[in-house]
C-alpha cells in the first residue's frame, strides 16, 4: 500500500481480481465443453458455429482484461511518481543534490566550450 507524505491520502494497490478476466475463462470453458460436444456429435454444424463465437468472445475478453489491468498498474504507478515529485526531488533520493550540481556542472562547462549561434 502506498504510504501517506504530504497531504496525499494512503492509496490501495489495484485489485488483482477483474471481470473481464473472469469471463474470458468462462468463454474458453464453454468452447472446450462445445468442442467435445462436436466431437461427440451432438451439436453437428451449430457446433463449428458455437466454438467459433467462444472463441471470439475469449478473445474480446482477454483483451479487455489485459489492456484494463495494465492501466490500473500503470496509474498506480503514476500516482507515486506525482506524490514523490509533490514532496520535492531533494526528499526524493539523498544523492539529488550531488546529481544536480554535477548536471550544472556539465551544463557550464558546455557553455563556455560550445560555439554560441
Amino acid at each position: 500500500m502506498a504510504r501517506p507524505t504530504d497531504g496525499f491520502e494512503p492509496e490501495p494497490e489495484p485489485k488483482s481480481w477483474n471481470v473481464w478476466l473472469t469471463l474470458m475463462v468462462i468463454s474458453i470453458a464453454f468452447t472446450i465443453v462445445v468442442a467435445v460436444l462436436e466431437y461427440l456429435g451432438v451439436f453437428r454444424d451449430l457446433g463449428v458455429i458455437l466454438s467459433a463465437v467462444g472463441l471470439a468472445l475469449a478473445l474480446g475478453f482477454g483483451m479487455s482484461g489485459s489492456s484494463q489491468r495494465t492501466v490500473e498498474l500503470v496509474r498506480f504507478d503514476l500516482r507515486g511518481i506525482r506524490r514523490d515529485l509533490a514532496g520535492g526531488l531533494g526528499e526524493m533520493s539523498p544523492g539529488f543534490t550531488e546529481m544536480n550540481r554535477g548536471l550544472g556542472d556539465i551544463a557550464a562547462l558546455l557553455r563556455e566550450r560550445l560555439p554560441r549561434p
